[in-house]
């Protein structure tokens, strides 16, 4: 190709309207038109300026959604009466879980939670997660807060 700018094609003469000579086309995925570009740098601002400006505003998070249905999740093996308040005081439950049954609440945390025979719980989930409430047991009988 010759240094004349008569030789020159069209297109040669596009791709190097488009091509500026601070920013390599190449290295710099921009999202921006060609024409916006020109735009930005005619008005003496650079376009890799304004590309790190729109990519460091911060995203909103998406909402995550929990991993349980339910924020009091209980199995009872053995026939066991159960009561659960809210922190309202509301009460969400009272009354015998018979063995081999389940207990499934959500309400507004803290939760207060009786056991009136412990040892008939067979696994308590608290927001997904596995509680122990052993350290709570007197004779029996469970009395804990699920915060």
């Amino acid at each position: 190709m010759s240094s004349s700018t008569s030789d020159l094609g069209v297109s040669d003469i596009k791709e190097q309207a488009v091509e500026s000579p601070s920013v390599p086309t190449s290295s710099v995925v921009t999202g921006l038109s060609a024409e916006t570009m020109a735009i930005l740098e005619e008005a003496g601002v650079r376009p890799e300026d304004v590309i790190r400006a729109t990519a460091e505003v911060p995203s909103t998070p998406a909402p995550t959604v929990p991993s349980y249905t339910d924020e009091v999740e209980v199995a009872f093996s053995a026939d066991c009466w159960t009561e659960v308040r809210d922190a309202t005081g509301k009460i969400l439950f009272s009354g015998v879980k018979t063995a081999g049954s389940n207990l499934s609440l959500t309400g507004k945390a803290p939760y207060r939670i009786v056991f009136g025979y412990a040892r008939g719980v067979s696994s308590l989930k608290f927001k997904g997660e596995v509680f122990d409430f052993s350290s709570s047991i007197r004779n029996d009988l469970a009395r804990f807060e699920l915060k």
